[in-house]
């Protein structure tokens, strides 16, 4: 898609050159048959060429611009779906958790029953948000790897954005967990 893109300017002035060198070649026939109706109307009609070309080379660029937005768009809503789901996986893990370890029942993990909660529920628990911020990690990584990749080819602004969006996300998780920790803990 980027070499179509440093292709169209390329394209472009190498038919601009063909037009006039098509221009010299219609005003030395024109001057040899000393016929001025003909080359005006020679010149109406490759200027109006050069003018439909110009038009098609901006409409081709137009499209190839939204579809690297709708593309854009697509691999964020992708990041954000797994992102949520991690968030729904990491919640569902810790309920499950909380619910046989923290009550008077029996815990899984111990296979003995309690009446509070178990160190080695704890340290699942543990293992568990270490994780998932490992995974959070490596998907902020890519979300890095992808910004960068964009930032190359759309506006450098609509980046910054995501980078707050990003940000601000990670951050009301990560006070997520760490509310939900302190209330494991009490």
């Amino acid at each position: 898609m980027l070499l179509l893109l440093l292709a169209l300017p390329v394209l472009y002035y190498f038919c601009l050159l063909f037009g006039v060198v098509c221009l010299f070649a219609c005003l030395l026939v024109c001057l040899c048959c000393s016929c001025f109706v003909w080359f005006v109307c020679l010149l109406l009609l490759l200027l109006l060429l050069l003018l439909l070309l110009l038009l098609l080379l901006l409409l081709l660029l137009l499209v190839l611009l939204v579809f690297l937005l709708l593309l854009w768009l697509l691999l964020l809503l992708l990041v954000l779906l797994v992102f949520l789901l991690l968030l729904l996986l990491l919640s569902l893990l810790l309920l499950l958790l909380w619910c046989c370890c923290c009550r008077c029942c029996c815990c899984y993990c111990c296979r003995r029953c309690c009446c509070c909660c178990c160190y080695c529920c704890y340290s699942v628990v543990v293992f568990a948000v270490i994780l998932l911020l490992v995974l959070l990690l490596l998907l902020s990584l890519l979300f890095l790897l992808l910004c960068f990749v964009f930032f190359v080819v759309i506006d450098a602004g609509a980046v910054v954005l995501l980078f707050v969006f990003v940000g601000s996300c990670f951050s009301c998780f990560c006070l997520f967990v760490v509310v939900f920790m302190l209330v494991l803990l009490l």
